[in-house]
């Protein structure tokens, strides 16, 4: 009876040793297939769509432009410059392109010059904030008017960011 029980633990204890070893290596075949992609054709399924009954219905429109029945934003503006003015808004939440953040006048005086040379109408910002100065160009509504400004200054100012800032609004 002890002998039954002694073989009956080491059988167990085989088992359970074969059962934590090291995970079965894949075979090349099998590796082979799990690399390849599924594929299916499922065409069959798809709805079909005839392009020559729809063609022939928009040609005499493919060429014709067309413009907004309903546009609001003329009067949308003249409203919004109204209400600024009423309050005597001179400031909004805008964007910057932020050029020069340092202490050195005589390198602001010369991006200021480069600055004029490429864009003679831009709209230059010296700040000072002890000890440093900042040059920021434009007033930008929009993050995207930034951009198409941060793309012209970057050719030649590599350390150019956009920043938000309180940008003026012309009164008009």
């Amino acid at each position: 009876m002890i002998k039954t029980k002694n073989y009956f633990i080491v059988v167990c204890l085989f088992l359970f040793t074969l059962g934590c070893g090291p995970a079965k290596s894949q075979s090349k075949k099998d590796k082979k297939h799990k690399d390849e992609k599924y594929q299916e054709d499922i065409s069959s399924y798809r709805m079909k769509y005839d392009a020559k009954k729809d063609s022939s219905a928009d040609q005499g429109k493919k060429n014709e432009v067309i413009f907004p029945q309903k546009d609001v934003s003329k009067n949308l503006n003249a409203k919004l410059d109204s209400v600024y003015r009423k309050n005597n808004v001179r400031a909004v939440q805008g964007y910057r392109v932020l050029v020069y953040n340092g202490k050195n006048q005589s390198e602001v005086k010369n991006i200021k010059t480069q600055i004029y040379q490429i864009m003679p109408d831009a709209d230059i910002y010296i700040d000072y904030k002890a000890p440093n100065q900042r040059v920021k160009v434009g007033n930008c509504l929009d993050r995207l008017e930034a951009y198409r400004l941060y793309g012209i200054l970057k050719k030649i100012f590599p350390n150019a960011v956009i920043i938000p800032d309180q940008i003026n609004i012309l009164a008009q």
